[in-house]
């Protein structure tokens, strides 16, 4: 999970295609974007 990574790196994940690997996988770039500071927080 990048919810640790520099946002320039995050942008790289993001940016190199998001594959779902099980029915909760977040694909959507900004859904995993508007995810990423809840991660951080817990």
């Amino acid at each position: 999970m990048p919810a640790h990574l520099p946002r320039a790196d995050v942008d790289a994940v993001i940016d190199g295609g998001l594959e779902s690997y099980g029915d909760s996988a977040i694909t959507d770039p900004q859904e995993l974007r508007a995810e990423l500071p809840r991660v951080r927080q817990d």
